[in-house]
């Protein structure tokens, strides 16, 4: 990254020069801030923000804008700060260059967020930079130093990309790994590399293609374990590489298991928990727990119950709802399966999982905790509020496309129609069913055995 500093005048961060890569085309990140574009997009780009009021003096920064000698025909020109205290000239001045002045104040009793606005569009416009593009900062704030290191952005599009995907947001999940992939161009070494593999490769696992599961998690895990063999690494590094691995390992095992590998599956999920327990990496364990609990069901039953027991504990002891929520659904699923214990525990932990599921927002799971409580209250009778939670469950899964989430929705609403004597309804949902099994190269039985794994 190069810097350019004089005594008084705001750094010039030249910040990003994106690079051909040969296996990643550009991605367009549809998410950017929607305004008018002073550059066409034939030709090279070239993007300039600056940080009003982390600037030394109007005469210093229109200084260094000269220097720049900026193209208004080819360049975004984007001034952003609280425009109720910075002067209206330099307002005016600027806007006579071209610029468009974006208020980073809305918000009552919040002073100024120009630098987190500066930093979030800046990666983002680095994410769907073609060759020859380039982008500049002007701010004397030296957290903007990290926007030029392709590697932390491409870490931020990966958590952007998980939010998404927690949100059910599928499509825009994929932009931003896509996105972070083409950003690393010659960073191939980087383990970010690894995190953005895995990621591929558990959205491919739930998009139904386990065969290219595999084969981006295969990736991944050689990726991080050769990064993490490097005696030169530090501490820090290790640990990211051995989290990287971990998570492979899952990814791996979930998609193995769909393709009937179930021992290699238990081992390559045993072998990420180890490796989580190992060095404290609890979300990981626990994301490797919740899976066991399922292929234990089919294996060895009473390990399902143990294993999601401890997977909610370490998740309760370390905070996090998400896992909770995936833990109390599985803990409600093998009470039902393994024990006569489903009035008792099963509906209460089901619906645990359902009001975290709500509170957090996370629409991406909430489909199967609905599904589970929709198959208890068939078994027990219940048809109406069996459909009810089915039907629920159905529309979340239409729109996430996942067929380890649509085919219990088509299965359970043909099985419960059927109990009523509707024939034509459940001939219709068990076509259904029976079409996103072939879409995903699958046999009903390996999702009814094994409904849901990530």
């Amino acid at each position: 990254m190069a810097t350019r500093r004089s005594e008084k005048a705001p750094a010039r961060r030249g910040v990003g020069v994106a690079t051909p890569d040969s296996d990643h085309e550009a991605t367009a990140l549809d998410f950017l801030p929607a305004r008018p574009s002073a550059a066409p997009r034939l030709g090279r780009r070239h993007a300039v923000f600056i940080d009003v009021e982390n600037t030394s003096s109007e005469i210093d920064l229109l200084r260094v804008l000269e220097d720049l000698n900026i193209d208004r025909a080819t360049t975004d020109l984007t001034a952003v700060g609280n425009w109720r205290v910075v002067g209206q000239g330099l307002g005016r001045t600027l806007a006579q260059r071209g610029a468009h002045l974006v208020h980073s104040a809305p918000a009552p009793r919040v002073p100024d967020w120009s630098d987190l606005w500066i930093a979030v569009t800046a990666g983002m416009w680095l994410g769907r930079a073609e060759p020859g593009d380039a982008l500049d900062i002007l701010s004397d704030d030296r957290a903007f130093d990290a926007v030029g290191d392709a590697a932390a952005q491409a870490r931020i599009l990966r958590k952007m990309g998980g939010l998404h995907w927690d949100a059910g947001v599928r499509a825009r999940a994929l932009q931003c790994f896509e996105a972070g992939l083409a950003l690393l161009g010659d960073h191939r070494e980087h383990i970010e590399q690894a995190h953005l593999y895995q990621e591929m490769g558990r959205l491919a696992f739930r998009g139904g293609d386990s065969q290219r599961a595999v084969e981006w998690a295969e990736q991944a895990r050689l990726h991080a374990e050769r990064i993490a063999a490097d005696p030169a690494l530090d501490a820090d590094g290790r640990a990211e590489a051995v989290t990287a691995a971990a998570q492979s390992h899952n990814t791996l095992g979930v998609a193995f298991a769909r393709l009937g590998r179930l021992e290699e599956a238990v081992g390559h999920i045993e072998r990420s928990v180890a490796l989580a327990r190992e060095t404290g990496l609890l979300q990981a364990a626990c994301r490797g727990l919740a899976n066991l609990s399922v292929l234990y069901s089919t294996l060895d039953p009473a390990r399902a119950i143990e294993a999601a027991a401890a997977g909610l504990e370490m998740a309760k002891k370390i905070g996090d709802l998400g896992f909770q929520s995936r833990l109390y659904t599985n803990l409600a699923v093998a009470y039902c399966a393994l024990t006569n214990r489903c009035d008792e525990q099963g509906v209460g932990a089901a619906h645990a999982a359902i009001d975290l599921d709500r509170r957090l927002g996370q629409l991406d799971h909430l489909a199967v905790p609905l599904i589970v409580l929709g198959q208890i209250y068939q078994c027990h009778g219940d048809p109406t509020r069996a459909i009810a939670h089915y039907r629920e469950a159905l529309a979340l899964a239409e729109e996430a496309d996942e067929p380890q989430l649509l085919f219990p929705c088509y299965d359970g609403l043909a099985t419960v129609h059927l109990d009523l004597g509707d024939e034509g309804q459940a001939e219709e949902f068990m076509q259904k069913a029976q079409a996103v099994c072939e879409r995903a190269g699958l046999e009903p039985d390996a999702l009814v055995v094994l409904p849901f794994l990530d």
